[in-house]
């Protein structure tokens, strides 16, 4: 079973977050979304990933390979929609 692991959970806009999935099917394609509201316009984000060969992925540690964004999770930005 994949589980999501967010950390810290709770931060300011500003602040970096780690996101990490665990216990995916080793290869296994998965898309990491994102969404917030901050007294204002709905600010989106998306990336697709491949698991690595223990079924993780880890949005610091490995490139997205498409979406709003592609290469390593350099900071918590997201585009306005």
């Amino acid at each position: 079973m994949a589980t999501l692991h967010v950390e810290p959970q709770s931060s300011l806009v500003d602040e970096p977050v780690r996101v990490r999935v665990t216990g995916l099917a080793p290869r296994q394609s998965v898309t990491l979304a994102a969404a917030v509201r901050d007294d204002g316009p709905l600010f989106c984000s998306h990336a697709h990933y491949t698991a690595d060969a223990q079924g993780t992925v880890d949005a610091a540690e490995h490139s997205a390979l498409g979406g709003t964004y592609q290469g390593k999770q350099l900071h918590t930005g997201a585009s306005s929609h």
